[in-house]
């Protein structure tokens, strides 16, 4: 039986919850990663009638539900069927995830960390990115005493991409979120 407060949210949003649970419990055990993955596993499944899968693998989280699925990983992969016209820049990836829930398509997160200023990494954003026939939304650059951060939109016949470039102190962060375009 689902309850109440399940049925009350978006699927794509519980299928994102779950799968952030199962990540954030991995993350802070420091069990073997079977065993980890038996207590994430045990405690997802208790909240979600055993309705979930939980799978855990080398920094990699998959979770799936009727719902569809997730996957979470701290490989420093791109996260497997990212759109390959999707351009992102060189420099270490720290995390990434795509849930598909079925009915409105796989959407995918990516974190890139680089050496280059906010200014320089969005300016190399903005370029390849109309460089691949996205056009761009209009951009948003705040600075601040704490740092500096920029983001725009940028859309294409088969992509929407917020990217979010922002001062990580020692490095800059580049956040990708990718979906199918608004109306899909």
């Amino acid at each position: 039986m689902t309850s109440q407060r399940s049925r009350a949210l978006p699927l794509s949003l519980r299928l994102r919850s779950v799968a952030v649970a199962a990540a954030g419990l991995v993350a802070i055990g420091s069990a073997s990663a079977c065993s980890a993955e038996n207590i994430a596993g045990d405690i997802i499944e208790a909240g979600s009638d055993g309705q979930v899968d939980v799978d855990i693998d080398d920094g990699e989280v998959t979770v799936e539900t009727e719902d569809g699925s997730a996957t979470l990983s701290s490989s420093g992969d791109l996260p497997e069927g990212f759109p390959s016209d999707v351009p992102v820049l060189e420099g270490a990836i720290t995390f990434s995830q795509s849930i598909d829930t079925g009915e409105s398509g796989t959407s995918y997160t990516v974190l890139v960390d680089v050496s280059d200023t906010v200014a320089d990494a969005f300016g190399q954003v903005k370029s390849e990115m109309t460089a691949a026939g996205f056009e761009t939304t209009g951009e948003t650059t705040v600075n601040t005493d704490d740092g500096a951060w920029s983001t725009d939109t940028f859309t294409s016949a088969d992509h929407q991409v917020i990217v979010r470039v922002t001062d990580a102190g020692d490095s800059t962060t580049v956040s990708y979120g990718v979906t199918p375009p608004a109306g899909a």
